[in-house]
């Protein structure tokens, strides 16, 4: 598997998340913990540092 699919695998497993947490089906809690293990793995593949986990604020 190629790093930028990997990548694009990531940012389609956030988006669904976020809609998740939007459409009530996940809470909070399970949201940002999906959000914590995926910018990780982004972290790791992207070789830097950190990136923002901080999620859109549907409240």
């Amino acid at each position: 598997m190629t790093r930028e699919f990997e990548c694009a695998q990531i940012y389609q497993i956030l988006a669904l998340n976020d809609v998740m947490l939007q459409s009530g089906s996940i809470s909070r809690d399970a949201h940002d913990f999906v959000r914590r293990v995926q910018t990780e793995k982004l972290t790791k593949l992207h070789g830097r540092g950190t990136l923002n986990a901080r999620g859109a604020d549907f409240s």
